[in-house]
């Protein structure tokens, strides 16, 4: 089982509550795998696991601020995805019911087929079904969608390259007339080329619902404050940074989360196990000076925690500014762990 920090959840919670998207993305970021395994050993699925996760995190993002407690986060989490499990469990076990049904009545009319519906026949007439999808798939692409969903709008269509393959679960029509009349109406509609604005606006929706993941769960987007990182950012300027690192090396800029809460860009100058000290303005990093990527003015000690040689603990990194005598980084409040570190800039 994960283990999280609820207090520091809850402070997420808060401000995902008070309409911060970045601190949703970082409640997702933070419980997606528990979440994704508990869907993924309900469904037996990958596919279904993952539309199950999309649907969670859906639902969490609008009720969030239904919430009172939020250390209970966690728990209020757990409770909707295991409600959306049940749901889509229900749904395709009826769905497969129903493909059962329809596959067992066409067995029984193969039993009972005529002299005119012999396998020599059967094949035929598949070859000539084939023979046209691939005469349609050969139109302009509105011209063969809208003959698609006109005559073939009971079926799920999926695209091998620039073969047609029926799905292996179709949508099978259920017999006697059992569908209802509103979406009757609704098909026949909406059907062919007047079906096409609906196409386009589930494209565009798609579309911003990919960027909104890009940018609110891959790629984040900050200002920079202060002066700490000149010449290298200026006051001012945005940047990208990924969320999603599995390693940092030293000379790679970084977001980070200061002890004191509020995020700025420093420079990574030492990893874990690396002695760090500071020689009459020179900071030296296992007994090397630092290379030259940029770095201004003198390196002294500041008043804080920090004693010299300083070596940095396990899972932390040894964090500066390049502006040295105006930045307030690990000098003052020693390395920061890995879980403080929001992204590496990706231009700068």
């Amino acid at each position: 089982m994960a283990s999280y920090d609820y207090q520091y959840l809850a402070h997420l919670v808060r401000r995902a509550q008070a309409g911060s998207s970045d601190a949703f993305a970082e409640l997702y970021v933070a419980t997606y795998q528990q979440q994704y395994a508990f869907s993924y050993r309900y469904l037996q699925d990958e596919f279904l696991a993952q539309d199950a996760i999309q649907e969670t995190y859906i639902l969490a993002l609008k009720n969030i601020t239904t919430l009172c407690d939020p250390l209970v986060f966690v728990s209020w989490l757990n409770q909707i995805n295991m409600r959306v499990c049940f749901a889509m469990y229900q749904k395709e076990r009826k769905h497969n019911a129903e493909l059962d049904r329809y596959e067992q009545s066409q067995l029984d009319h193969s039993k009972n087929r005529g002299e005119n519906e012999s396998p020599e026949f059967l094949v035929m007439k598949k070859d000539e079904q084939e023979y046209v999808i691939n005469q349609i798939l050969a139109l302009p692409f509105s011209e063969s969608q809208a003959i698609f969903l006109r005559y073939y709008r009971n079926m799920k269509i999926r695209y091998n390259t620039q073969r047609y393959e029926p799905s292996q679960k179709r949508s099978i029509p259920k017999t006697g007339g059992t569908m209802k009349q509103p979406k009757k109406r609704f098909l026949s509609k909406y059907d062919g080329q007047k079906y096409g604005w609906f196409l386009l606006a589930k494209e565009f929706v798609l579309a911003l619902l990919g960027l909104t993941i890009l940018f609110n769960v891959l790629i984040g987007v900050s200002r920079v404050t202060g002066e700490s990182m000149k010449p290298t950012l200026q006051p001012g300027d945005v940047v990208l940074f990924t969320r999603f690192n599995f390693s940092y090396d030293r000379g790679d800029v970084v977001m980070a989360r200061m002890p004191s809460g509020e995020y700025y860009v420093k420079r990574i100058v030492a990893l874990e196990g690396d002695t760090v000290e500071l020689i009459e303005g020179q900071l030296y990093v296992n007994g090397q000076p630092e290379p030259d990527l940029g770095a201004v003015g003198p390196t002294q000690p500041e008043d804080g925690i920090v004693t010299y040689p300083y070596t940095v603990e396990p899972g932390k990194y040894f964090l500066v500014g390049d502006n040295r005598p105006h930045s307030e980084d690990s000098r003052s409040f020693g390395a920061l762990p890995e879980t403080s570190i929001r992204g590496k800039l990706l231009f700068y």
